[in-house]
């Protein structure tokens, strides 16, 4: 996804968003952050492996 920003009425393409911000109760990260410290790896890296494993799953019509 790119980022634009407005200048002198014109849209300028900016660099590339590679991160986005999400929120979640704070119950959730704690599980997450005890998940990401178990594997040894942080918790943006740790979310990704989990939501790439369901989505996985769900594009094979496995049940979560």
């Amino acid at each position: 996804m790119l980022q634009t920003t407005k200048k002198e009425g014109q849209m300028k393409k900016d660099k590339e968003v590679k991160f986005r911000t999400v929120a979640v109760p704070n119950e959730v990260y704690k599980m997450i952050k005890k998940i990401a410290e178990h594997q040894e790896r942080t918790i943006a890296r740790q979310l990704g492996v989990i939501i790439k494993k369901a989505h996985e799953q769900l594009m094979k019509g496995e049940n979560l």
